[in-house]
Order: structure tokens, then C-alpha cells, then sequence
């Protein structure tokens, strides 16, 4: 019930500017905040790039990047990580 709780704070959230500092706090860039954000609400590669204005193979950088940054192993555990800065911004 928890996680589920968890999903419908994120769907109603946006990438504010504590939210982005948040993440950045994490260890992101800016940009490798915003892909991340983008990243754990499902979008694909190619609509983050289309949203962000850049190739999806960019996207992709940006992803590995975030991911080692992390240390996470994919967009499962990398949503985890950003629910948790989420929660912290509240």
C-alpha cells in the first residue's frame, strides 16, 4: 500500500525547483535531473528527447550517466531513488 501510495504522489508531482535540487542533490546534474524525472514517469528515450529537445540517443547517455551515478540498475531502482527525494521535498 505503501508503494502504491508512493506511485500517486509521483503522477501528481512536478519537476519544481526543490524537486530538481533534490535530485541534483543526489548527485545529478540538472539535466541528468530532468531526464531522470522524465525517466521514472515512463517516458521512453524518445519522448524525453522530444520534450527536452535533444536526440534519444542523448537521452540514452544521460541515463547510463545517471544510473552509474546512482549506482542503480535500472529505471525500477532509479524510480526508487527519486521517490525518495521526492518524499523528502514533500
Amino acid at each position: 500500500q505503501r508503494g502504491e501510495y508512493q506511485m500517486r504522489l509521483l503522477d501528481l508531482a512536478h519537476l519544481s525547483p526543490d524537486l530538481l535540487r533534490s535530485l541534483m542533490g543526489l548527485g545529478l546534474t540538472g539535466r541528468q535531473a530532468e531526464v531522470a524525472f522524465r525517466m521514472i514517469k515512463s517516458k521512453s528515450n524518445g519522448d524525453i528527447g522530444t520534450i527536452l529537445d535533444v536526440d534519444a540517443q542523448t537521452v540514452r547517455r544521460h541515463s547510463m550517466a545517471i544510473f552509474q551515478r546512482l549506482g542503480v540498475g535500472g529505471r525500477l531502482a532509479l524510480q526508487q531513488a527519486v521517490i525518495q527525494a521526492a518524499l523528502a521535498v514533500g
